[in-house]
């Protein structure tokens, strides 16, 4: 009797294992949840940061249920334990390492995690474990365009793995923003494009000013030149070769500068100026470091006064 009712005990273990191996997965059933209010999220981009208003989240939850509106909580936590924190009161979330995160309250406390999961939930519900609400799969909502002001480019999702796991990329939250944040970032960067405007524009007004001054002073040493060339004797006759090459194929201009033996530096409008005349005597190819051209060689005579 022993015998078989320990068979009998052995079977029905047995039947239980089957059946434990052939139960079902729990069903979950999927629901779109409109944000109390919104939240803004900035991460790294492709080639600079992106911008991104949560409005509403797509999540999968094991009952059925209404939740119109809902507040986004961050599990985190490691093998100890885990702790819930509302996303609008997170600073930022950065990456160290392969397997642990930083969570940075706005508080200023700071959290190392290896798990990291969003929960959607009522207003007035407090998640103690990540089964006490909905787990979020998508963020719905649009990205603000930096390049026009954060104007927004139409309504869009992001996938939470995507953005937000170290399973699947590299997009940690640089800057969490509540809407309130959002207007005074808004503010201070309108503040902050006007100082650049305003600077810009000093800039300009600086070296318009500085160039005129330069004119001046470029004026005065010429018409102090100009003084000088007049008092030579009529008659002279000197050597010039020009002081920078001379584009091939160009003529000489007026404002070209020349060395001139005994009498130094002078261009030729100068030299006409003050009652020489000029005349080109040869054009010689010639290249200083990578610029070519033609240095000019050229007479001037002191004119006879009339």
């Amino acid at each position: 009797m022993l015998k078989k009712g320990k068979g009998r005990y052995v079977a029905a273990v047995l039947i239980s294992l089957l059946l434990a191996g052939c139960a079902t997965p729990l069903p979950t059933y999927k629901l779109q949840t409109d944000l109390k209010a919104p939240i803004i999220i900035r991460y790294a981009g492709y080639s600079s940061d992106a911008f991104f208003k949560i409005i509403r989240v797509e999540a999968d939850a094991y009952t059925a249920q209404n939740i119109p509106v809902g507040i986004i909580w961050v599990q985190n936590g490691d093998d100890k334990g885990v702790t819930f924190l509302r996303l609008d009161e997170i600073a930022n979330i950065d990456a160290v390492g392969k397997d642990y995160t930083f969570i940075n309250s706005k508080s200023r406390m700071k959290f190392v995690t290896r798990t990291r999961q969003l929960l959607v939930c009522p207003p007035e519900a407090v998640p103690k474990t990540r089964s006490d609400c909905p787990q979020v799969r998508e963020l719905v909502g649009t990205f603000l365009d930096e390049r026009s002001g954060f104007q927004a480019r139409g309504n869009q999702k992001l996938s939470v793995m995507d953005t937000y796991s170290y399973v699947g990329g590299n997009k940690y939250f640089r800057n969490i923003y509540s809407a309130d944040e959002w207007t005074a970032y808004l503010e201070d960067e309108a503040q902050r494009a006007k100082a650049i405007q305003k600077s810009r524009q000093d800039e300009a007004v600086r070296q318009s000013a500085a160039a005129l001054e330069r004119a001046a002073q470029r004026k005065a040493e010429s018409d102090a030149r100009i003084v000088k060339l007049r008092g030579y004797a009529a008659g002279i006759t000197v050597n010039c070769s020009s002081d920078q090459l001379v584009p091939r194929g160009t003529p000489v201009s007026g404002d070209v500068v020349f060395n001139c033996a005994t009498i130094g530096k002078a261009s030729i409008q100068e030299l006409q100026s003050a009652g020489w005349t000029t005349a080109v005597i040869s054009r010689l190819p010639s290249q200083q470091f990578d610029i070519v051209g033609d240095s000019i060689e050229m007479n001037a005579t002191k004119a006879k006064a009339k």
